[in-house]
């Protein structure tokens, strides 16, 4: 039963690979050793009546391999030794009697050449670094019995194999595999010394370790194979506007009439900057409001329009109650020279129409000013 099941794996495994894109695959080829565990192997001499039960020490086993990796999928071809001394025999006869027993010298040696389907459990390309995989193998095992005392005789039968274990990568083209690896043969017929036939079977437990080199191909290490972060660059998050709010009206009298001729004055502007996030005027600002008052004291009556702005650092409502503070300030300055209050008319502009246009959030000197213009 084991057998069909394996014959019916491989065979489906094997349609199912020429669905698979081959130039994502490489061929490798390895070599591995390991320490063999041959069960007990029974023979029965049709003729002469006689059962034996062989019992073997473990022994070595080595094999080549020679395969295609499609991915998570791999066909390989695979050419085996294994090789066992004899320790013990006991023969019976039909009947159940025992007839001999003891120690016995010679050779069991077993060459097989299969073809297996493997499958890794896990991708590297997923990441993974140790990479189990399974798989089953069909072929023929050519069996040789040597230096027994009643049969020495060499005969070919059908062979199979079912195996499990992990690969590792060394280098970007160089695996290690350790791997554990069940081998049977169907029923061997082999003649003995003396002319009788008898029928043998063969099956083994087999603990392998083995170098697997890739030819070409995609990188077989995880660390070349695991996809790399992807740069991004920084986004500066955007600006966060509040919204604006409702202009302050600010009543404007009823145009005068046009004074009658008299004496030529300046109307300004007379502009007054201030520092950053200030209302307080330094010398170089009392000196341009006095300079206003001398021009308002020659025209006589007039309409003292003075304007506060500020840059476009801050909130919009911070800036507006700093532009009013300006012009207040300023309007001071001139009750200071001697001017009535109601010969001044104050507006706040906040930071717009500016002198000088920047981006929001920048200082800019010139734009921290209160203007003063005769009318």
């Amino acid at each position: 039963m084991l057998k069909k099941i394996l014959a019916v794996s491989v065979c489906s495994a094997a349609l199912l690979t020429t669905t698979v894109q081959a130039e994502d695959g490489n061929w490798y080829t390895g070599l591995e050793a390991g320490y063999s565990l041959l069960g007990a192997e029974k023979s029965t001499g049709a003729s002469s009546g006689l059962n034996i039960r062989n019992e073997f020490k473990d022994g070595p086993a080595i094999g080549a391999v020679l395969g295609y990796d499609y991915g998570m999928l791999r066909l390989e071809g695979e050419l085996g030794f294994h090789r066992h001394s004899l320790d013990h025999l006991v023969v019976t006869n039909a009947g159940g009697t025992g007839a001999a027993s003891g120690s016995a010298s010679g050779n069991s040696g077993l060459t097989t050449l299969m073809g297996n389907f493997v499958v890794d459990v896990l991708d590297r390309k997923d990441g993974a670094v140790i990479e189990p995989f399974i798989g089953a193998g069909l072929g023929f095992g050519r069996l040789n019995w040597s230096n027994i005392a009643y049969v020495a005789d060499k005969k070919t039968s059908f062979a199979y194999q079912a195996f499990a274990g992990v690969r590792v990568p060394a280098t970007d083209s160089l695996d290690v595999v350790a791997k554990y690896r069940y081998l049977a043969t169907d029923d061997i017929g082999l003649t003995s010394s003396a002319g009788s036939n008898f029928k043998a079977g063969y099956d083994a437990h087999d603990f392998m370790i083995g170098l697997y080199y890739s030819f070409g191909g995609s990188k077989k290490s995880a660390a070349t194979e695991m996809p790399q972060p992807v740069q991004v660059a920084a986004v500066e998050p955007a600006p966060v506007y509040e919204p604006a709010p409702e202009p302050e009206v600010v009543p404007v009298p009823d145009p005068m009439p046009e004074p009658a001729a008299g004496p030529m004055f300046d109307k300004g502007p007379f502009i007054v900057y201030f520092a950053f996030d200030s209302s307080d005027l330094d010398g170089a600002g009392r000196a341009k409001v006095a300079e206003a008052a001398a021009e308002v004291k020659k025209a006589g009556e007039v309409v003292i329009m003075v304007d506060g702005y500020t840059d476009k650092a801050g909130t919009d409502a911070y800036n507006d109650k700093l532009s009013a503070k300006r012009a207040e300030a300023v309007k001071k300055a001139l009750e200071a020279e001697g001017l009535p209050a109601k010969m001044v008319v104050l507006a706040s502009h906040g930071e717009c129409d500016c002198e000088v246009e920047t981006a929001d959030g920048v200082k800019e000197p010139r734009n921290r000013r209160a203007t003063i213009v005769l009318k």
